[in-house]
């Protein structure tokens, strides 16, 4: 998900424990700032915008908790050893086409029940399909994060019908989703998987 586009999970329903074992919170200064999803024992996919520019992200103050419902709480805290941006982001730019990094871990992370490797689809999501989003971002008219992991249903829109919504460009391979009435993703809810 991307920061201008989707920010936070506003209204969405509660996630049972290991129900989706492979989103994890990453936390600047103990602070939740982005979702990411475990792509390897030592990778986790987010968005490159969680990050703001390089060169102030001090990686000694990134972690990871994996193995967790809660962002503050639980499961095992894992350090960062680089961050690896799409070559073709543009930093500081939030409607990149290509708003995407990699984190990877110091260590890797131990898979089991409580945390797992997504299982990513070469499929492409179809015009009108249900899609799930998953994320710790806002809830409510709250300013601030919600510390246990929410859900939310969306359906997936014709690239047509998204860009009438959108004050800015979509690309073909974007996939635009959108909830019901006072639904939506929040701050928060970045980087988090659309499954």
């Amino acid at each position: 998900t991307d920061t201008k586009r989707a920010k936070r999970l506003f209204n969405g329903n509660d996630v049972e424990p290991d129900e989706y074992p492979f989103t994890v919170s990453i936390l600047l200064n103990n602070t939740h700032i982005c979702v990411g999803i475990t792509i390897g024992e030592k990778h986790i996919l987010t968005a490159a915008h969680c990050f703001g520019n390089l060169p102030l992200v001090a990686l000694a103050n990134l972690v990871v908790r994996s193995g967790s419902i809660f962002y503050n709480s639980g499961g095992n805290l894992h350090s960062v050893k680089k961050i690896i941006y799409h070559r073709e982001y543009r930093i500081g730019d939030t409607t990149s086409p290509n708003d995407i990094a990699i984190l990877e871990l110091n260590n890797p992370i131990t898979l089991d029940d409580h945390c797992k490797i997504i299982s990513l689809s070469s499929t492409f999501v179809q015009t009108g399909a249900i899609a799930t989003v998953i994320g710790w971002g806002h809830t409510e008219s709250l300013r601030k994060t919600n510390p246990s992991l929410k859900q939310l249903t969306l359906t997936i829109l014709d690239p047509l019908t998204c860009q009438a919504y959108m004050p800015y460009t979509m690309y073909t391979h974007q996939i635009c989703a959108i909830g019901f009435l006072n639904q939506g993703t929040c701050v928060g809810d970045s980087g988090g998987p659309l499954v």
